[in-house]
This record gives structure tokens, C-alpha cells and sequence, in this order.
């Protein structure tokens, strides 16, 4: 197929339209009743399926009007959300209108006309102005323009009629107005020029529909073709036995012709011929049609698509040629039909102004800050929330902006936080340790699977995680006293890790899932030479020895945040989980209320996936609490954060974001 020429559509399509095949309408009503038949019977499948593509992404943005004076914002856009709705069998609210005008755009006449009626009183903060309620499109095509004598011409001045005959004119009374808009067309165009035609889609799928219709009679037509008559032979010329002079030749050649016409004329009959041993009939070409057939539905649907935005573009590389098509036009069609959609919405809001104006001056007075806005159209999804998310993580776009770019409603999203921050899941959902680091001990255990056979799936032998910890323990015994308590045999393979019982003191402890065992026990403790002895890290032991894992881990905080409490009293408290509001463990009593209420809430609620989960989260939910409440400790009390500290803090904040926005710029320059 390399062979065949890359422009036989175009030829083909050139031919139908000079031999009368095909043809494209001039008169503008004849050009709307075929793009009908286009749109009703889409014979490529495609047309239809891109268009309705485009119209339902341009249809689904949330439009919503901004304007300085709050007031009037909310009026309109309360607006926006009851049109059309006191009338039945049509949808309510701009979505459904908007829909409506695509559809008009891009899959009719292109003629968008607009009719706005039944005003009515809309209220809100006790301000009560008159909106429109009910607006529709006109079919474009039953549109019929009347236009004053050339010479006295003026913009404006055009009559439009439902009907033929000029009796049915719109607008139809004084209460009700129409917009105009022609988007492919002049301002001085009597009628608009169809989408498709204007585009080129129209004529091609003419083509397609020709090749369906009729293949084998306009293949024949369209290629070249020459049938060959050879007379005598080679070995005969040669002997001079027999040869032909050219009146001979003429002679055969009118003889066939007589034949063929005769055939043409007597349809039904076989033909027959008879001719000498040494007359031979035989076609130039071969036959190709089937091929041939292929390519012109090839280049007839990529000629569809250029027409619809999707621009061939040719990449050369090295080692290949390809063809791609790159969707930019389209894109940018959709996005021009969005601002068509905005501007007559604009021009609807002129309207009102018009009619509110006088009842309420101060509400317009400001009118050139008013402005409709979409949500991003959810077109080349992958790249461009990527891009957004980019831009939402500098600050550059707000969480009301990204929540709608994910299609979620802002107002019900923000209802719903609330709920939950007060309902105490922001703590109980708290993100999972995805990395644990000793300098940042914020989660000390992260969450255990249910089932412990699935906690050492991730560390076989050989394994990262189990090479990592061999490396941990070759490095503790050359700094730390290490003091077995159990046989490394009692515990699951792989099962080992070390934590930080103190970072201050220097302790550490070996520890792991005894045989059969859901919690953690010690294996051995870990002191630093430099601040333990050997007799020392055994009286440590004798003293401390017998408390539980999750005993010890559950103090596991930052030194500097929190305190850490005397195992005695926390293994004393240990009894009485779960914990009870109205008495709640000594070792919480020096925290604020709120903060006790969060740690009883999530450790009560993670009891049953054990101790080694419950306290570690619950810790993580008391911190943050108090973090959120701006508590700060000093000595052994904590305190509200003064006026001075939150305002240094809140300083202290600008400065990193500002840093942090001109070393993206820098980034982005580079």
C-alpha cells in the first residue's frame, strides 16, 4: 500500500463534485436539512461520537458568576441553578441549557438564538430583583431572517421569523428578548454558515457515503484505466510472415469498439467475438480495487477528523516516519464554544440589569467586575490535572478551584470536613507511617495486618528490609550494651526490628513476634556505652523488666513535645483499657480535656486491632490536637500559645512559602 498516492481521496472527492456525484447546498435552510441527515444516520460512526464527546465535556462545567457585591452573586447564581424550572418535560437548572446550545453549535445550524421570558422575582440576604426563568435555543433551521433594503441596512435591524411565511416572529410580545449569536460567521451574515460544512465534514462524509453507496462503479470511474488489443506475435514479426500496418490496427481497434457499444446497447445479451489465433485483449493495471477501496475509507476518515480538529501531524525520527493526529484544534473549538456559551450568558445578565436598574442602582453599579466563570473542562485528563495539582501545591490555585477540577461539589466537601473534625475521624484516620525516622518519631509503630502471617511477607531472606535491619543490628552492637531477654529462636523469622525507647537516655530494644503471637515482645534491650555501664543497663532492666511492648512503645514521643511518663504508671493505668472519659488514666491528667477526649476516643476505637496499634495512634491524635489548638510546653505544664508566638509563627510561615514560590520560579526559568 506504500505505493499508493497519499492524496486519492481529495482526487476522488473532486472528481464526484465535477461529474455532479456529490454536492454541498448553498441555500441555507437546504444546508440544515443535510446536516440533519448527517447527524440522524452518522455512517462513519464518527462524527457523531467526537461531537457528542465535545458537547458533553463543554455541557458538564460548572458555570457560576463572581462579581464584588456578594449579594448580587448569590442572586444570580441561584439564578442559574432554578431556570427552566416551573416548566415540565424540560430540565432545570444551566447544565441542560447549556447542552442545548452545543448541540446547536457544533451538531446543527450554527444559528444560536436564544429566547429569554416569564420574569419572575428571585431573593436572597432580603435583596428581591426579577431574573428571566424560562429560556430555550431555537432549531436554528426553522429560522427565517428578514432583512430591510441593502442600501438602508443597519446592524440591529433584522427580523427573525419561525416560519416561512413570516407570520410567527420572535420575540414574540414585550416581556420576552432574544440573543443572538453567529459563531463562524461575520456580523453582517444574513444567515450562519452549519459547523460541518463550513468545516469541511460534511463534504467528506459525502464522500464516505459515495464509496458505501456505489464502490465497485466509482472505483471504476475514478482510476485510470486503458485496455491494451495485441495483434500477432513476436516470432511472426520477426519472420516477416505476417505483419500489420497501422491502418490495420485502426481497423481491430474501431471493430472492438463496435463490439463494446453493441453490448452497452443490447443489456441482458452475452457478448461474443471472434478474432484470429494471433489477437490478445488484456487490462494495463491490475486489478486493485479492493485495496484502493481501503485507502479511500483510510484518507476519507482522517480527512473527518482534520475537519473536526485532530490536525495530522507528521513526526520524522531517525528511524521512522509516523502520522499523528494532534487534538490542539479541538481542544481549542471546545473552548472557544465555552466562552460562545459564556458571552450569551453575559448578555442575559445584561438584560437583567436592564430591567433592575432603577429598583436597585447600588447592586449594578459595579457591573464591569462581574464575571462568568467555568471549572476546567475535563479534556487531556492525565497532563492536565497533573498540572493542576502542581499548581494547587505552590498556592497559585484555591481549594474550592481543585475540589471542583476533581467533580466535587466545594460547599458539600467543606459540610463534610467539618463533620469529621468534629466527630474526632481527622485524628482516627491519621495517614499511615510510610517511613519510619528516628529523628521524627511522629508514628512509632505503624499499623500491624490483622493477620500476622501477612506482616512478613515483605521481608524474606535476602530481602531489603531484612538486609537493613542486619545492617541496624551490626552497627548497635559496636555502640550499644546489648542485654538478651528472650531466645532469638521463641520469634517469627524476619520478624525483628529495633525501636527507640528513649532517645534522651540512650535506650533502644531489639523486638519481635514471638511464635504463634499477634503483639510484639522484647528480645533485648540496647544501651549506649556512653551513657550506660554494663551494670548499670542491667539494673535499668531489673527495674523495668516485665513491661510489655506496647508499654513502652506508647511512650515513644518526641522528647520535645511531649513528656515521657514513668513505665510504672503507664503499666499501673494499663489495666483499666478501654478508657473512660469521666476517669481517665493519670498519665493524661496533665493535658487539656479535649486532648484526654481524643486519646481515649482512638485508642478505645483501635483496642481491638491490639496494643501496639492503639497507643501509637492515639499518642499521634493527642499531638496533633494539641499542635491544632496552639499548645505549647514549658517545663512540665502545657500552655496556650500567646498572641506573640502564633503571629511569629504565622511570619515565619510567609517567609517558607514565599521561599518556597521564588524557588519554584526559579525552577521553572531554568
Amino acid at each position: 500500500m506504500s505505493g499508493l498516492p497519499t492524496g486519492l481521496f481529495e482526487r476522488f472527492i473532486n472528481y464526484l463534485f465535477q461529474t455532479g456525484g456529490i454536492s454541498v447546498p448553498h441555500e441555507y435552510h437546504d444546508r440544515c436539512q443535510k446536516i440533519r441527515e448527517l447527524v440522524d444516520d452518522d455512517i462513519t460512526g464518527l462524527i457523531n461520537t467526537v461531537l457528542d464527546y465535545a458537547v458533553n465535556s463543554a455541557s458538564e462545567a460548572k458555570y457560576r458568576v463572581e462579581c464584588s457585591d456578594t449579594t448580587l452573586q448569590k442572586l444570580l447564581n441561584l439564578w442559574l441553578d432554578e431556570i427552566n424550572l416551573d416548566i415540565t418535560g424540560i430540565p432545570t437548572g444551566l447544565p441542560a441549557l447549556a447542552k442545548e446550545y452545543f448541540k446547536e453549535r457544533w451538531q446543527g445550524s450554527s444559528f444560536c438564538i436564544l429566547r429569554v421570558d416569564s420574569w419572575k422575582k428571585v431573593t436572597a440576604d432580603k435583596v428581591t430583583i426579577e431574573v428571566p426563568t424560562v429560556m430555550w435555543f431555537v432549531n436554528g433551521s426553522s429560522i427565517y431572517v428578514v432583512r430591510p433594503k441593502d442600501k438602508n441596512y443597519k446592524l440591529g435591524y433584522d427580523n427573525f421569523y419561525l416560519d416561512q411565511d413570516h407570520k410567527i416572529k420572535i420575540p414574540a410580545g414585550k416581556q420576552e428578548s432574544i440573543v443572538i449569536q453567529k459563531p463562524y460567521n461575520r456580523w453582517f451574515d444574513e444567515y450562519s454558515t452549519p459547523y460541518l460544512i463550513r468545516k469541511g465534514v460534511y463534504k467528506n462524509w459525502l464522500g464516505i457515503k459515495a464509496l458505501q453507496d456505489k464502490s465497485d462503479e466509482v472505483i471504476t470511474k475514478v482510476l485510470p484505466y486503458l485496455f491494451l488489443i495485441s495483434k500477432g506475435t513476436e516470432n511472426l514479426f520477426t519472420q516477416s510472415d505476417v505483419n500489420y500496418s497501422d491502418d490495420d490496427l485502426k481497423e481491430i481497434t474501431d471493430n472492438f469498439k463496435e463490439q463494446v457499444e453493441k453490448y452497452r446497447s443490447e443489456k441482458g445479451k452475452t457478448p461474443t467475438n471472434a478474432v484470429p489465433f494471433d489477437t490478445k485483449y488484456e487490462h494495463l493495471i491490475p486489478d486493485l480495487r479492493n485495496i484502493l477501496t481501503e485507502e479511500l475509507y483510510r484518507q476519507g476518515y482522517r480527512s473527518i477528523l482534520s475537519g473536526l480538529g485532530f490536525v495530522d501531524m507528521l513526526e520524522i525520527s531517525p528511524s521512522r516516519q509516523e502520522s499523528r493526529l494532534n487534538p490542539k484544534a479541538f481542544i481549542s473549538e471546545v473552548n472557544d464554544g465555552v466562552s460562545g456559551f459564556k458571552s450569551i450568558l453575559l448578555e442575559v445578565i445584561s438584560l437583567i440589569e436592564s430591567r433592575n436598574k432603577k429598583t436597585h442602582p447600588k447592586l449594578f453599579s459595579d457591573k464591569g467586575k462581574l464575571i462568568v466563570l467555568n471549572s476546567p473542562l475535563k479534556l487531556n485528563i492525565d497532563q492536565m490535572l497533573a498540572d493542576l495539582r502542581s499548581g494547587y501545591d505552590r498556592g497559585a490555585l484555591s481549594i474550592e478551584s481543585y475540589q471542583e477540577i476533581l467533580g466535587v461539589d466545594p460547599a458539600t466537601e467543606k459540610e463534610r470536613r467539618k463533620k469529621e473534625l468534629n466527630n474526632g475521624d481527622e485524628d482516627l484516620f491519621y495517614p499511615h507511617l510510610i517511613q519510619n525516622r528516628e529523628d521524627i518519631p511522629d508514628r512509632v509503630v505503624p499499623a500491624k495486618p490483622q493477620n500476622p502471617k501477612n506482616e512478613n511477607l515483605n521481608k524474606k531472606k535476602g530481602s531489603p528490609e531484612s538486609k537493613n535491619f542486619k545492617a541496624e543490628l551490626e552497627e548497635a552492637e559496636s555502640k550499644y550494651i546489648r542485654i538478651r531477654q528472650k531466645d532469638p529462636s521463641d520469634f517469627e523469622d524476619n520478624s525483628f526490628r529495633i525501636i527507640v525507647l528513649s532517645k534522651d537516655q540512650g535506650i533502644k530494644a531489639v523486638i519481635g513476634n514471638l511464635k504463634g503471637k499477634k503483639t510484639t515482645t522484647i528480645q533485648s534491650y540496647l544501651f549506649e556505652k556512653e551513657k550506660f555501664t554494663e551494670e548499670e543497663a542491667n539494673k535499668w532492666v531489673e527495674k523495668h523488666g516485665g513491661v510489655t511492648t506496647s508499654i513502652l512503645e506508647s511512650t515513644l514521643i518526641d522528647d520535645n513535645e511531649t513528656d515521657e511518663e514513668p513505665i510504672e504508671a503507664i503499666k499501673e493505668e494499663l489495666e483499666i483499657a478501654p478508657y473512660d472519659k469521666n476517669n481517665p488514666p493519670k498519665f493524661l491528667m496533665k493535658y487539656p480535656e479535649g486532648a484526654r477526649n481524643v486519646f481515649i476516643d482512638v485508642f478505645n476505637e483501635s483496642l481491638p486491632k491490639g496494643e501496639d496499634y492503639a497507643f501509637p495512634v492515639s499518642w499521634t491524635a493527642l499531638k496533633r490536637w494539641m499542635k491544632k489548638h496552639n499548645y505549647k510546653k514549658e517545663g512540665d505544664k502545657w500552655l496556650k500559645k500567646s498572641k506573640a508566638d502564633l503571629k511569629s509563627e504565622e511570619i515565619a510561615e510567609k517567609k517558607n512559602k514565599l521561599l518556597d514560590r521564588l524557588l519554584g520560579d526559579k525552577d521553572e526559568n531554568i
